[in-house]
């Protein structure tokens, strides 16, 4: 019969061990610093109100990068754009200069874009990705939580770059004449929590397909105009 033998460590391997668990515990608490609570990143936010001509929307941000730059801004904000009054190509022309002339840092901060536009206009793919000088694909808005796109007109299916958003939490469409059909590549939504549909062109196919695509968690919140109720399973820190 075999016995077993406890296994002796050396001391120089109980100090490695030691000082590993350390170092990963100081890393713990500064990602614990550095990250912040929806309410926190509401304290944080500025507001930035956009509209007018493609150069004065994208200045907004420019600006606001360049002095972060500089070390004029004492601490660093998050950005909420609200983007109003302005045709389907300046916003286009816009969302490029911003991925040209803003670093990743600064884009990275803005969590919250409402956007109400003044004609029929198409989703700009600047809005989800751009490709960079690399020739990669790069988010533009990779930390975005909440769009609000509603009270426009699309005439057209939720494209599948919306796919690309993976950290967004709340998606507004209603009143946009959003069309079907829903494409698969909306299933990379996995935090979504919130989804606003009602008073658009959507099927009662086009529902059931964005309920078997979408995180079980996710409300809908269709024409029947349901108030929104988070999922018990959203209380879990893994959907924080």
């Amino acid at each position: 019969m075999k016995t077993i033998q406890k296994q002796k460590y050396s001391f120089p391997f109980i100090l490695l061990l030691s000082l590993a668990t350390s170092l990963y515990g100081v890393k713990r608490k500064r990602e614990e610093k550095t990250s912040y609570s929806p309410h926190q990143k509401v304290k944080l936010t500025h507001d930035l109100k956009m509209s007018g001509t493609h150069q004065q929307i994208a200045e907004t941000l420019i600006n606001i990068n360049n002095e972060e730059n500089n070390q004029q801004f004492p601490i660093k904000l998050f950005f909420k754009m609200n983007i109003s009054h302005l045709s389907n190509q300046n916003f286009h022309q816009a969302l490029q200069r911003i991925t040209e002339e803003c670093s990743d840092e600064t884009r990275s901060r803005v969590y919250e874009i409402i956007v109400r536009l003044q004609n029929i206009w198409k989703f700009p793919t600047h809005l989800f990705y751009f490709i960079n000088k690399n020739g990669e694909k790069t988010i533009t808005f990779p930390n975005l939580e909440k769009l609000d796109i509603s009270l426009n007109r699309f005439d057209c299916p939720l494209p599948q770059e919306l796919g690309y958003l993976t950290n967004l939490r709340s998606l507004n469409i209603k009143y946009s004449q959003i069309q079907g059909p829903i494409h698969p590549h909306l299933a990379k939504l996995r935090k979504l929590a919130h989804l606003k549909i009602s008073h658009n062109e959507l099927s009662e196919k086009d529902k059931k397909d964005l309920k078997t695509y979408l995180p079980i968690t996710c409300f809908i919140e269709d024409d029947n105009n349901t108030p929104f109720i988070p999922h018990p399973l959203q209380l879990l820190p893994i959907y924080r």
